[in-house]
């Protein structure tokens, strides 16, 4: 091949990729123009006095530009099926760089198009429901759900794209929770201090007062799809933390700690369908919070301890929720764990009241000021009456040797223990 005609091939692919340059840069300019007359407050001549200027802009010119803008985006759509990959490309990238009014625009034109411009439809909004801006992803996510709901190739096509971004987006919110001190794993969980099988362990979130996050990571707890169990403790809690977790809709165990709880944003819990424990812990809660308490769809517990809510408030949950177990304890903590049928220590925890009076795995709990306890149920009901803070003596049963199952030698002693806060 000579240089000269190596040199007109390079020239007529260079004056190629210019026009596709310009071509991009011209749609782009001209949709960006439109949308910087939408935006822009209209004013009178500079020159005129300050005070004659208009603060305000001119709706109908307003509404003229978005209109624009509306009919540019729906141009873009129609030449998505152009036989000119360039073109088609162009017509996507101008589109995809204007989110939010190309998403009212395919809302509208989803149904007007062919099978293959909604296919391309559905892979450019699912691009955008990746966007960074949650605002815009969830705008799409939510047209991405009107699509699927569709019985043809395209809501089928909507379907799967929906549950590949759950994958993706679930994914991004662990490392963005974590990278924020966000606990996210699976974790012991309990029922009012009773052992549960290890083998029902679930995946938790554990959001505590070490998170350095802000509102706007919060909001990413929403997209946390297989997460059964959330535990939110402390002060950096926010409304948006609580509405976010309000749409885990497969959420089974809830615990709520030391944070500002409204009857409003309580009731946001209303639709976890699959909501087996909740537990309020040291809140700011009293019985006027009955009724939303009682809009919940508990199944199995409700532990409210060192709140405000009165025993009596106590029977009237028991009273409307069936079958569940309902415990109120004013808040002074033990800490230990046991079978329901026993009061033989299982666990003990780490700097606990009772970690710190001497009481070990194995002893057997006997009394508690006076008062004898035989099952777990008794010992909490007990340890119910006193607040964090209580001094209460504890009567215990220590086995030293056994000799045979019928000779078992055994000491019995008595020793003081300040209850605290759970922990």
């Amino acid at each position: 091949m000579t240089p000269v005609v190596s040199q007109k091939r390079f020239l007529h692919r260079f004056t190629i990729r210019l026009n596709w340059i310009e071509l991009v840069g011209l749609a782009v300019l001209t949709l960006n123009v439109t949308w910087g007359n939408v935006l822009r407050a209209q004013t009178d001549d500079p020159a005129a006095p300050k005070a004659s200027r208009s603060t305000e802009p001119n709706a109908n010119e307003s509404n003229a530009n978005e209109s624009d803008a509306n009919e540019i985006v729906r141009a873009q759509i129609k030449l998505l099926n152009n036989p000119s990959y360039r073109v088609r490309q162009t017509a996507r990238f101008v589109v995809e760089h204007h989110p939010v009014v190309s998403l009212d625009v395919i809302r509208t034109e989803i149904d007007k198009v062919d099978t293959v411009v909604g296919m391309q439809l559905v892979d450019l909004v699912s691009g955008l429901a990746m966007h960074s801006d949650l605002t815009i992803s969830s705008s799409a996510i939510e047209l991405l759900k009107e699509i699927a709901n569709d019985a043809t190739g395209i809501g089928r096509s909507a379907l799967n794209c929906l549950s590949s971004i759950a994958d993706l987006q679930e994914e991004k919110a662990v490392e963005i929770l974590r990278q924020n001190g966000a606990y996210i794993g699976p974790q012991n969980f309990s029922i009012n201090g009773k052992e549960i099988d290890s083998t029902q362990q679930r995946l938790s979130l554990v959001i505590d007062d070490q998170f350095t996050g802000s509102d706007e990571d919060f909001k990413w707890i929403r997209f946390l799809k297989s997460v059964q169990v959330v535990y939110l403790r402390g002060n950096k809690i926010t409304a948006e933390a609580i509405t976010a977790t309000s749409e885990l809709k497969h959420l089974r165990g809830l615990k709520l700690r030391s944070c500002e709880l409204t009857r409003e944003q309580l009731m946001l819990f209303s639709d976890l369908l699959s909501l087996e424990q909740f537990g309020l812990s040291y809140m700011d809660v009293d019985d006027t919070f009955l009724p939303a308490i009682e809009q919940l769809p508990i199944g199995d517990s409700i532990r409210l301890y060192g709140t405000k809510i009165t025993q009596e408030g106590r029977d009237r949950l028991a009273n409307n929720f069936q079958g569940v177990e309902v415990f109120r304890g004013s808040g002074g903590f033990l800490g230990i764990s046991s079978s329901s049928n026993s009061t033989i220590v299982g666990r003990v925890n780490i700097n606990s009241a009772a970690a710190q009076a001497g009481i070990r795995m194995r002893d057997r709990i006997l009394a508690i000021n006076s008062v004898e306890v035989t099952t777990f149920d008794e010992l909490r009901r007990e340890l119910g009456h006193h607040e964090a803070g209580d001094t209460i003596e504890v009567s215990v049963e220590r086995v030293l040797d056994v000799f045979s199952p019928d000779e078992i030698k055994a000491r019995r002693f008595e020793v003081k223990v300040k209850l605290q806060e759970e922990n």
